[in-house]
């Protein structure tokens, strides 16, 4: 019974496939390569650069932080305080939320912990206690 239905699923998706290929496909690779719009497997989607960009803002808390004290000898809190902030000198929202994460990480695993258990052997997320 289960053999049957599962050879009528593959019939199905087989005439499905080649009504596809027959009446679709060659129509619409010519129009997407056309377009510049046909992604082909290795293609890459979007830039690395967007997420590496995303990654040193939410990084760049710490990693700032750690130069302004190491490299320009400034004191914790004032390095903590210049490294969380643009260059207009707003706050930098991604790197205060990249380093309360990167913080409470180490916190964890340093208590015991793991990624989705704290060292009680509870079930929550890393930086949120309740979930």
């Amino acid at each position: 019974m289960v053999q049957n239905y599962a050879d009528d699923i593959a019939r199905g998706a087989k005439k499905v496939w080649n009504r596809l290929a027959q009446e679709m496909v060659p129509e619409a690779v010519p129009k997407a390569q056309a377009a510049g719009k046909l992604l082909h497997s290795n293609m890459k989607i979007n830039d690395a650069a967007d997420s590496i960009h995303i990654a040193k803002g939410a990084l760049s808390g710490l990693t700032a932080t750690y130069h302004n004290v190491t490299k320009a000898g400034m004191g914790i809190k004032d390095a903590a305080s210049v490294a969380h902030r643009t260059a207009q000198g707003n706050l930098n929202l991604a790197a205060i939320a990249g380093s309360y994460i990167g913080v409470s990480a180490a916190a964890r695993i340093a208590s015991g912990g793991g990624i989705y258990r704290d060292r009680h052997g509870e079930t929550d997320l890393i930086g949120i206690p309740f979930i």
